[in-house]
């Protein structure tokens, strides 16, 4: 996962970036509002914390401003239980890369193959 600072609602925070092709892989989301399908086609999920706080849902759109470019604006496609997430906003990894100035990546997540324990990836990586 990449992680990049933007501005949501005038206030300044981490938005972090994944595949939406991965993101199952990596992530157990349960969609409490939306569906995960929908972030195939980009824009943003959003932890129902968020979604409460700035009053919106699936469907709404809300203004990013990403240093690189400005504001964007980006669809909600699905709120989240945002249990477990270090970020509030998660963004397909696209338009993280077309609008930030860094595309550093913060996070790496690991899939063990059957079989391997942690010890052995330990080892491996």
């Amino acid at each position: 996962m990449r992680v990049g600072q933007v501005a949501i609602d005038g206030n300044v925070g981490a938005v972090g970036a994944v595949d939406p092709a991965e993101l199952d892989a990596i992530f157990a989301l349960e969609p409490t509002d939306g569906t995960l399908s929908d972030f195939d086609a980009g824009g943003l999920l959003i932890s129902d914390d968020a979604a409460e706080r700035l009053s919106v849902g699936a469907g709404d759109t809300l203004a990013v401003t990403f240093p690189k470019t400005g504001e964007q604006t980006l669809p909600v496609r699905a709120v989240i239980d945002g249990s477990g997430l270090d970020v509030d906003y998660l963004i397909d990894e696209a338009t993280l890369l077309d609008n930030a100035s860094d595309d550093g990546v913060s996070t790496l997540h690991v899939l063990l193959a059957d079989g391997v324990d942690i010890e052995q990836a330990r080892t491996a990586i």
